[in-house]
């Protein structure tokens, strides 16, 4: 069986976006709070609204 993620909840991923957007914080330092990369919390920035 792969060793795969389940897709994250909307809810996490607004969170995620507002942690960023409403409280002035650097994406890498809310990916490492959040257990996620970098690169998923940019990605998912311009795409979730909250």
């Amino acid at each position: 069986m792969p060793n795969t993620k389940p897709p994250y909840p909307p809810e996490f991923k607004r969170e995620a976006v507002r942690l960023v957007k409403e409280g002035n914080r650097k994406i890498s330092a809310v990916a490492r709070e959040l257990g996620v990369t970098g690169k998923f919390v940019s990605g998912i920035t311009n795409l979730v609204e909250l």
